[in-house]
């Protein structure tokens, strides 16, 4: 498995917020999409692990304008942060009808709130101020990045990484038929096949002053 950057990011997130910043009770307010019910299933499980308490996990539909009904039911339970793996769409929106109901929680998300565009979409300025991200983790070669940028005048991101990571893994495999058990940690642009942390560290950034400012 070379994509492990969801159970890496929700994973790191539940740490980072239970031994960092010492938050204990957490509500989940996912997608009901394979994306979003990953990343509840880990965030949920490592949470527990360290001894936190997940006082409700709420799901919505992706693409939805309106989330109060949801969005009550957590503020009911006044937990110390709400986690949101929302996609990039859906993210400003959520945010600023937390901000209106007046929950006070510490909000969490996942990659997809490290997008410029949620500055675009967002209502006011200061919805989105204090929200703490994960950052879909991924480390290409120096060599790699600058063969990507010659060719398509652009970084590669986390899905280039896959891409050429997956088509060199089948070229291996393909070459060697009878050694495809033993083909074990080897290098590859993004990372080390076999281990957890093939992709690198997970970075985490706080959103401020209309930019993501990286706390770790």
């Amino acid at each position: 498995i070379i994509n492990r950057t969801i159970e890496q990011q929700a994973k790191a997130m539940a740490i980072y917020a239970v031994t960092k910043l010492g938050l204990r009770t957490f509500s989940i307010f996912y997608p009901s999409s394979d994306y979003g019910e990953t990343f509840e299933s880990f965030f949920s499980e490592k949470v527990v692990e360290l001894g936190g308490i997940i006082v409700n996990s709420i799901s919505y539909k992706e693409g939805i304008k309106d989330f109060q009904d949801e969005l009550n039911r957590i503020k009911r339970n006044n937990p110390d942060a709400i986690y949101i793996p929302a996609a990039t769409q859906d993210a400003p929106a959520i945010a600023s009808q937390i901000k209106y109901l007046g929950i006070k929680s510490q909000i969490l998300g996942a990659d997809e709130w490290k997008s410029n565009e949620i500055f675009r979409q967002q209502v006011e300025n200061t919805t989105l101020e204090g929200i703490i991200i994960t950052e879909s983790p991924f480390n290409p070669t120096e060599k790699f990045s600058e063969e990507f940028n010659f060719v398509f005048r652009k970084e590669p991101n986390r899905y280039a990484c896959l891409g050429y990571d997956a088509a060199n893994l089948m070229g291996l495999l393909i070459e060697n038929p009878r050694n495809k058990g033993k083909l074990k940690n080897i290098q590859l642009t993004a990372g080390s096949l076999g281990f957890k942390d093939s992709y690198g560290t997970v970075h985490i950034y706080m959103i401020s002053k209309g930019d993501f400012k990286r706390i770790k």
